[in-house]
């Protein structure tokens, strides 16, 4: 219990952090940000920023929240098909994903215009297929470990399509994001058959 309180915090925290960033970033321009500016914003001190983050870049982008551990195990004992354990996952993962439109609209713009935030924005999106891809050798043989990983890339690419759609269409639903990346997973595997 202990444990899980201090994850939360943790998440808070660093959900804090990045909001500064964000604000800052959409107030004074990425270039005029500094992380003393965005400690201030979130009520830290420097040295607590930088136990969260190395620097501005990573506190703008804010790595995706982990899969949640509880839909991890529920995925790997799952009896359904894949694609279909697959849904729980990802409605799992998705339903943390803050819902601020106009927060993710600012980082899609920031992204766009700059080289060190499209960096930092691919590193988290590697963690974030490492840590799918051992998440679905749960549920594939050992030995094919490599197909988790390239279905991990696959699945990943899928979210960031899906959620660039959601960003820009003020009546679409997760959930419909959701559905989305299921039909395409499906409609992959039958051209690759």
């Amino acid at each position: 219990m202990e444990h899980a309180l201090r994850v939360r915090r943790r998440a808070q925290t660093a959900r804090e952090i990045h909001v500064a960033a964000i604000e800052l970033c959409q107030e004074l321009g990425l270039e005029a940000v500094t992380t003393e500016a965005i400690s201030s914003r979130a009520g830290i001190s420097l040295r607590t920023f930088f136990n969260y983050f190395p620097n501005k870049e990573a506190a703008i982008v804010h790595r995706p929240p982990d899969f949640p551990e509880a839909a991890a195990k529920e995925f790997a004992e799952g009896n359904g098909s894949l694609l279909e354990d697959l849904r729980g996952l990802l409605v799992a993962h998705l339903a943390q994903i803050d819902a601020n439109r106009k927060g993710g609209l600012v980082i899609q713009a920031l992204l766009r215009n700059n080289p060190g935030l499209k960096n930092a924005h691919e590193a988290c999106m590697r963690c974030l297929i490492k840590e799918l891809a051992a998440i679905l050798v749960t549920r594939l043989d050992p030995d094919t470990h490599h197909l988790a990983d390239i279905l991990a890339v696959v699945v990943v690419c899928a979210i960031k399509d899906a959620l660039e759609s959601w960003l820009v269409d003020e009546d679409r639903l997760l959930s419909d994001s959701i559905d989305e990346i299921l039909v395409n997973l499906k409609q992959l595997g039958l051209v690759l058959r």
